[in-house]
Formats: C-alpha cells, structure tokens, sequence
C-alpha cells in the first residue's frame, strides 16, 4: 500500500530571446513578447510540502528584461525585483532521489544573465556558479503530472 502523499507535478518550459541571448522559465506554455519555446526544461511542485519549498522568479528591467531564480525571498545585486512564487522544488534537505538544477551565469557589458539546467556542463559562455535547487527526475515511468512514492521519491 503506497501512502497518500502525491506530489502534482508542473512542466517548467524554457523561454529564450536572442541578442543578447536570455532565458526564462515559466509554466505557462503560451508565453509570447517576443520570448521563443523551447523545451519542457524540467518540472517543479504545484505546491509546497514538507522540504519542498518556493523557488522566486526575480527580474531585472534595465537594459533589458533578465531573470532569476531562487529558493530566497531577496538575491544580491542592484535592480532585482521579486515576481512572486514561479514553482515549487526540493531544498537541500530533501534531494534524495532529486536532480540538481544548475545556475548559469553570463556577463555581458556588466550586466549579468542567468540560466538554469539539468546539463551541468554548458559551455558556449555560460559559467556554471551553483546548485540552484533541486527537481524531480523527468516523470517518465510515472502519469505525466503525478509524483508518489511508486516512483522513488517519498
């Protein structure tokens, strides 16, 4: 008998826009302004849970629209400012069974843009800087919005 903990889980899509090349990630798949689709990037939680905790989406306006992630409610640096909540991942606590998502960063005329990915080693001049947070392992053998513990993870 499994317990009845399940997990909904959310496809986080990656957008991104050239010159300069920026990202944003989002689980609404119908983002437009001139944003591009790319993948299901990885899946969050709908919502929090015992060590699952709000990963913030962060922007900055000027020169151009940048984002950032974090499980902390502020980020250092001049010009950020708090979105809200974007999706729910695992703390460090609870990354059993979890995959790391990497932060990626890039400077380009002293303005700094971020990137997230499972791919812990981009290159093309993105700088690995951290384990942002971690996710659920893409729910292959499992419903495509259902995570319990049939699949590892409780």
């Amino acid at each position: 008998m499994y317990p009845s903990t399940v997990f909904q889980l959310l496809p986080i899509y990656q957008y991104y826009s050239e010159k300069p090349e920026r990202f944003l990630y989002s689980v609404n798949p119908n983002i437009k302004d001139g944003w591009k689709q790319g993948p299901v990037e990885f899946y969050g939680h709908a919502a929090a849970a015992a060590n699952i905790v709000p990963i913030y989406r962060f922007v900055a306006t000027s020169p151009y629209y940048r984002y950032q992630y974090s499980s902390q409610p502020t980020v250092n640096g001049p010009g950020w400012k708090n979105e809200g909540i974007a999706f729910y991942a695992a703390d460090q606590k609870r990354r059993r069974n979890y995959v790391p998502v990497y932060q990626y960063y890039a400077v380009e005329n002293g303005n700094w843009r971020y990137r997230y990915s499972l791919d812990g080693a981009l290159s093309r001049g993105w700088i690995r800087e951290k384990i942002a947070f971690y996710v659920p392992p893409s729910p292959v053998s499992c419903p495509p919005i259902v995570f319990d513990n049939r699949c590892g993870l409780l």
